[in-house]
């Protein structure tokens, strides 16, 4: 018989030791075999996602391979390859699954597609894979141990910076910040 959805099974009722209970709100546990009352430590779903810290573009930064990054940010690749001449210290981590695919830039690159429809199709890309609370979760963990991650890629900044840079970096940033990366005039033009 499948757990109802309520049920948890840990940690133990401190009375009886039985492992489930039902989870009453507001950090209040109800032991599913002696109905001993107690507070818990355990939170819902929802009340986790609640207290979540919001992401910002300050915790996000974006930038390309070569530039200085803020002192103490962690350096992210998202490219779908490993640039030439970079050592693997040069950056964090290489989160690939944030990079566009390779059909999806190199049509964008031909003219095949024009900037608008290819942030539509990177964001379609983006949402189909399922991945956003994944690296939510990991730019939150990686935010315990740093001032703040950028994203980095090939495109280089413009002379002005980076508010006009026609980049998946600056779509990437805005879709983990939590913002539908379409609709923001900012980005790119």
């Amino acid at each position: 018989m499948p757990t109802p959805r309520h049920l948890v099974t840990s940690p133990c009722c401190p009375r009886c030791g039985a492992e489930g209970y039902r989870y009453l709100g507001e950090g209040r546990c109800c032991c599913a075999a002696c109905q001993f009352n107690w507070v818990g430590i355990t939170t819902t779903w929802a009340e986790r996602r609640r207290r979540e810290r919001e992401l910002t573009d300050q915790d996000i930064l974006t930038a390309p391979i070569g530039a200085p990054v803020a002192e103490g940010a962690l350096p992210i690749l998202i490219s779908r390859y490993w640039p030439r001449g970079q050592r693997k210290e040069a950056f964090f981590a290489w989160w690939r699954e944030l990079a566009p695919s390779v059909s999806l830039l190199k049509a964008y690159r031909q003219q095949a597609l024009t900037w608008e429809e290819f942030v539509e199709y990177y964001e379609a890309a983006l949402w189909e894979q399922r991945l956003r609370h994944r690296y939510q979760q990991r730019v939150r963990d990686l935010l315990q141990q740093a001032p703040g991650i950028v994203l980095v890629c090939y495109e280089k900044a413009l002379p002005a910076g980076e508010d006009g840079v026609r980049c998946h970096r600056r779509l990437a940033q805005r879709w983990l910040i939590g913002n539908r990366v379409w609709a923001s005039a900012d980005v790119g033009g």
